[in-house]
């Protein structure tokens, strides 16, 4: 079996049509039209292989932090349905820096010729990455890497709050690695519209292309792990600007608290897509 990953602006039809004897397809990107989707394809390299599609429902993402619990960790889950008969069992093997650290595998019971499956893994909050890798039958269907568990920060306001400037002028610190963001934030004027719904991955913070949380988002992120041992993820949607315009209510037309044409609404958004929130 060759596994492998593309990416590019694909509509379902599209991204079905790429697909070759077998096909693995994540249904939240597929279907968007709007932004670069990652499609994953598994090609077949038997003489008689038959058709056959594998759907994820629920995947993480690279770089990915999940909020810890009281009990100081959180539970990833993966799940997803395989179509067409023929195969046994699903397994997800995870990793820890690096190094394999558990497996757990679930039979394949199929009706109507689909089998779905659902796997969950515990990860405690700590600095460590951990990696996923999703078998059926020994063929490897998806692959994710330093995800995280831990603390969820949200900043909000004026410029004050936004502290922008000379980010080229910031030290990197050793902790870098541990704080994280997702989508786009109020850094530069892409983000200022309701283009901030189209960026919707993770970042490490300092890395982020707009979402990067500011100096004193950045500097609080650097004490929390440093002092509490665990990974951040920082969202700032702070914006130089008259605040009384992008609270709730503000546009009196939108009954809609995730309008992104407001900070509120754009914060609101970035958590709840996020999972974070």
């Amino acid at each position: 079996m060759l596994g492998m990953e593309k990416e590019g602006f694909y509509s379902v039809e599209e991204a079905l049509s790429r697909c070759g004897n077998r096909r693995l397809i994540d249904r939240r990107t597929a279907l968007s039209t709007l932004f670069r989707a990652s499609v994953f394809v598994v090609s077949s390299l038997a003489a008689n292989a038959f058709c056959q599609q594998a759907l994820l429902d629920t995947i993480p993402q690279n770089l990915q932090l999940f909020p810890r619990l009281a009990d100081d960790s959180c539970t990833v889950i993966v799940s997803g349905a395989v179509i067409g008969s023929g195969y046994d069992s699903a397994t997800l093997l995870l990793y820890r820096d690096g190094e394999p650290l558990l497996s757990i595998a679930q039979a394949l019971v199929y009706e109507n010729d689909t089998a779905s499956f659902r796997l969950a893994v515990r990860m405690p909050a700590e600095r460590a990455e951990y990696g996923l890798d999703l078998h059926v039958d020994g063929d490897l269907l998806a692959h994710r890497d330093s995800i995280v568990c831990g603390d969820v920060f949200l900043i909000n306001g004026q410029s004050n709050a936004q502290a922008p400037f000379a980010r080229s002028g910031r030290v990197a610190s050793a902790n870098d690695e541990w704080i994280r963001t997702f989508g786009a934030g109020s850094q530069t004027i892409y983000s200022y519209d309701s283009l901030v719904g189209i960026d919707t991955a993770w970042y490490l913070a300092d890395k982020s292309p707009e979402g990067w949380p500011g100096h004193w988002g950045m500097r609080l992120g650097e004490l929390i792990v440093e002092k509490h041992g665990v990974p951040v993820c920082i969202l700032n949607q702070a914006i130089g600007s008259w605040i009384e315009v992008h609270l709730p209510g503000a546009m009196t037309d939108i009954d809609d608290r995730m309008f992104l044409g407001t900070i509120y609404g754009r914060l609101l958004y970035r958590a709840a897509k996020s999972g974070v929130g």
